[in-house]
This record gives C-alpha cells, structure tokens and sequence, in this order.
C-alpha cells in the first residue's frame, strides 16, 4: 500500500543463553532460555520449559521479554 508506514519489529534485544518469556495475544505463554536468533531479530529459537526447542518469529504475534 502506497504511502502506508510499517512498524519494524525485531527481537535483536535477545541473545542466547538469556531466559525469556513470550505471551501472545490469546495468553499463551511460553518460558525457556534463548537457544538461538537470527541476525535481523526476525527468529529466535528458545529451549521452553515443558515444550522443548520452539521457533518463533516476530509476527506470530508474542511480545517477547527478558526475564531476570
């Protein structure tokens, strides 16, 4: 669409090792540790608890967010 402005979405603040937690926007909930992520942030890879190495990707609309 001509003129339209896209918001860039990105992951590039996750780095592996770090523990994280997703939500999406249906309250699904995932927690692990950052397994991997791709230069640009567009994909990461997590080792979530109970549910084994997942990929993710910045539209599959999860907040993605560090945790402590």
């Amino acid at each position: 669409m001509k003129g339209a402005r896209t918001r860039e979405r990105h992951w590039r603040q996750l780095y592996p090792g770090q523990k994280v937690r997703l939500t999406g926007a249906g309250g699904d909930q995932y927690q692990g540790v950052v397994d991997a992520r791709t230069d640009d942030g567009a994909f990461v890879w997590v080792l979530t608890v109970g549910s084994g190495r997942k990929l993710f990707h910045v539209d599959d609309g999860f907040d993605a967010a560090p945790e402590s």
